[in-house]
């Protein structure tokens, strides 16, 4: 693949697999999108077009106002959605570990199955600040909160995929800024996790704020690595995948940036339909399930193309380190430790 084409499909330029007529059916599935209650934003869209295909839909998010907001211009768009209550909103906190697990709880309460998990919620690039835990936010919310998540709802997804009918799917929104991390000396302490790079993490400065978003998508792909591993090492069929979505035209992507590169952010952002396509590829479409040995623990760009990550994002070593400590934290904060 040629630099160009590369940085196109990183980008989100040139898609060719249309999520508006290759979603296949979904009718009977249910799926959990995180951070979708921005009306304007990718969690929405991916909500939507999930919903609009049949599946139940739960988006996880913090405000029930927003929620709501969201879920009614779903549904003003769409009477049979609305019809059929296909959106529902679930009450999600990922900033605190303890709210996480009750929403779990309060999810597999209502459902016996889930065929879709996408981790798309998101702190994006932001000041140096720690949780009333001692974790940096963008830690806590880009990894923590969807590490939790998932673990407290493994009994519904372990049981979907022992179904005959079973296609389960976890989706991880990555970012292709995970590239830009330089190397981390390790993750085996708290405060190699808050702050690989001292000398300029803390900085509040835009560079200092897209290191440390880009620190939490490697996160991300190291997450993805143990968590696939630990899955097919139990024989699970559910696979699990990172996307990119590309540069997307939404409200809080531009708010993040300095004013001197907005005009170029704007000029080079793609559609935010077109920044779900990658994800909406991951979660539905049935080529992943068809050659699942390809798609496992692999990233796609925004067309739904496998792409090789860094040595760094695939190091072995340190996502199971990555998955020891994370364990190790969350059991301090759940035992009132942290």
């Amino acid at each position: 693949m040629s630099l160009f084409s590369s940085l196109s499909k990183q980008l989100g330029y040139g898609n060719s697999w249309d999520p508006n007529t290759s979603i296949p059916d979904l009718t009977g599935k249910v799926a959990l999108v995180t951070g979708g209650n921005t009306s304007a934003g990718i969690g929405a869209a991916i909500v939507e077009s999930l919903a609009t295909h049949g599946a139940k839909v739960y988006m996880g998010a913090r405000s029930e106002e927003r929620a709501n907001a969201a879920i009614k211009k779903i549904e003003d768009a769409h009477a049979d959605v609305k019809e059929k209550r296909l959106v529902v909103w679930l009450p999600l906190d990922l900033t605190e570990p303890k709210d996480v697990v009750k929403s779990a709880e309060d999810f597999m309460g209502k459902e016996k199955r889930l065929d879709i998990i996408v981790n798309n919620a998101a702190r994006l690039a932001a000041d140096f600040e720690l949780t009333k835990h001692g974790i940096e936010l963008s830690v806590a919310i880009n990894h923590f909160g969807h590490f939790v998540l998932v673990q407290h709802l493994m009994p519904v997804l372990n049981a979907t995929a022992a179904r005959p009918d079973s296609d389960s799917r976890i989706v991880i929104m990555s970012s292709a800024a995970y590239s830009f991390c330089p190397e981390i000396p390790g993750l085996k302490t708290l405060d190699q996790l808050n702050a690989p790079y001292p000398s300029y993490q803390t900085a509040k400065s835009f560079y200092g704020q897209v290191v440390r978003y880009a620190y939490s998508k490697l996160l991300n792909e190291l997450y993805k690595v143990e968590l696939q591993r630990r899955l097919s090492a139990e024989n699970s069929s559910t696979i699990v995948m990172s996307v990119t979505p590309g540069m997307v035209a939404t409200e809080g992507s531009f708010v993040t940036f300095p004013w001197y590169l907005k005009p170029l952010v704007r000029a080079l952002a793609v559609s935010i339909t077109a920044g779900t396509t990658s994800a909406l590829f991951a979660a539905t479409s049935p080529e992943v399930r068809r050659d699942m040995e390809k798609y496992k623990a692999a990233y796609l760009t925004t067309d739904g193309s496998v792409m090789k990550t860094s040595a760094q994002a695939t190091d072995a070593g340190l996502a199971e380190d990555l998955w020891g400590l994370s364990k190790e934290v969350v059991g301090e904060i759940m035992d009132g430790r942290m």
